[in-house]
């Protein structure tokens, strides 16, 4: 079999990620167009708004796929370091907007809301900080290097407020018990952030390390003979162990809100999948009279 059959038989998934996400987007764009009614209903309530973040999440997909397909090509990296300050941009509307509508626009919240779905308000932020790690090595110095401390921002933001998040959600399964049924499968959300954090974190740390060894950057301005390379492989060493140690402690984490939420999910079998709507609202399309 040829190299490109094999390539075009592997860009096959590419293509339809990015077809169903313009579909998707397509039908989101017309449906609120139509009924502007559905906008103020997603920001209203806290399930609809925690579930923008998949519009940030399913776009940044996109940008791996042409990293992945096309960064032998210089146009092709360009594109996708543009995508990515898009994709940015989102993640930090979801995240900072999400916030200022739960506090602002929401009827005040208790316990018994506070599900797996408010983690997916971050999770983008996270999702970006790990297409930053991909996308920096593909660009210059100074490029790379913004791209990639912004990506460290993303990534310090996401997981240090899924931290925040994560006492509420426990003493909320303590206090309240379960979530219902049919939202019981939520309880597998908080492990994308820990998850993904852990995978984030290790890759920023290899190309830090391999930043500083390939460009001979020191922190100091002192003594240091720029050309100590056992030196420099040093330092990156620490800070690929860095790295790993950041990463065991999320995938710690993670696993044992995996364990958990497969018990909860045996406990109560789900029969109909709702991820974090405990009240079912209804739509004003569905609503309207013909």
């Amino acid at each position: 079999m040829s190299t490109d059959t094999n390539f075009h038989r592997l860009m096959c998934p590419q293509i339809a990620d990015i077809c169903l996400f313009a579909f998707f987007a397509s039908l989101s764009i017309f449906r609120v167009v139509m009924y502007p009614e559905v906008a103020k209903t997603v920001i209203e309530d806290v399930s609809q708004t925690s579930y923008l973040g998949a519009v940030a999440v399913a776009f940044e997909t996109i940008i791996l796929g042409i990293l992945s397909f096309y960064s032998n090509h210089q146009v092709a990296v360009y594109f996708a370091e543009a995508m990515y300050w898009i994709a940015t941009v989102l993640g930090i509307f979801v995240a900072c907007g999400g916030v200022f509508f739960m506090s602002q626009r929401q009827k005040p919240h208790s316990f018994p809301d506070v599900t797996g779905a408010w983690f997916l308000t971050f999770i983008p932020l996270i999702v970006n900080s790990t297409v930053g790690g991909a996308v920096s090595p593909y660009l210059a110095y100074k490029n790379g290097t913004t791209v990639l401390v912004t990506s460290f921002l993303m990534w310090s933001v996401g997981v240090g407020m899924s931290f925040v998040i994560l006492p509420l959600y426990f003493w909320r399964l303590v206090s309240c018990q379960l979530p219902p049924r049919a939202a019981i499968i939520s309880t597998f959300v908080p492990v994308g952030p820990f998850g993904m954090g852990a995978y984030s974190i290790q890759k920023m740390a290899v190309i830090i390390g391999s930043q500083i060894v390939e460009h001979r950057f020191f922190f100091a301005q002192g003594p240091q003979p720029p050309d100590d390379a056992s030196a420099l492989a040093t330092i990156a060493e620490g800070i690929h162990w860095v790295g790993i140690m950041l990463a065991a402690v999320q995938l710690g984490i993670a696993s044992f809100l995996l364990v958990e939420a497969c018990s909860s999910v045996s406990a109560k079998v789900p029969k109909t999948f709702n991820v974090g709507q405990f009240h079912v609202l209804p739509d004003p399309v569905l609503s309207l009279r013909y």
